[in-house]
């Protein structure tokens, strides 16, 4: 758990904000230095709120022709997903925007500490 605790500290002392919730995937990440995709992708589906994760998780079981595009377009947009939705992208694009989040999102404190 060392490299929480820095994590934590940096964030706290050095860049003035302090994580409130950390999210399962970036304590996996921090413990272990490796993380299993569907744990990557349950963290970040629950980090949306009720309706959008509703609208994410139908559109990564069932399809996009199944769900609100327009939720959908927009949860992509907010994680810079250059590509437009397909039923056959759609695992693809929802990893790239958990990544975002919690992988290189984690990253920043430690970039910062080098």
């Amino acid at each position: 758990m060392g490299g929480i605790g820095r994590i934590l500290y940096v964030g706290l002392v050095q860049l003035g904000y302090l994580p409130l919730r950390i999210g399962l995937a970036s304590l996996i990440f921090g413990v272990f230095g490796a993380l299993h995709d569907d744990h990557l992708l349950l963290s970040w589906k629950g980090s949306l709120g009720g309706l959008e994760r509703e609208v994410m998780s139908q559109a990564i079981d069932v399809g996009v022709h199944n769900c609100d595009r327009g939720i959908l377009c927009d949860i992509l947009g907010r994680h810079a997903v250059p590509e437009l939705p397909t039923d056959i992208n759609m695992r693809r694009l929802a990893f790239q925007c958990a990544e975002v989040q919690f992988v290189a999102g984690a990253m920043y404190p430690l970039h910062r500490m080098r």
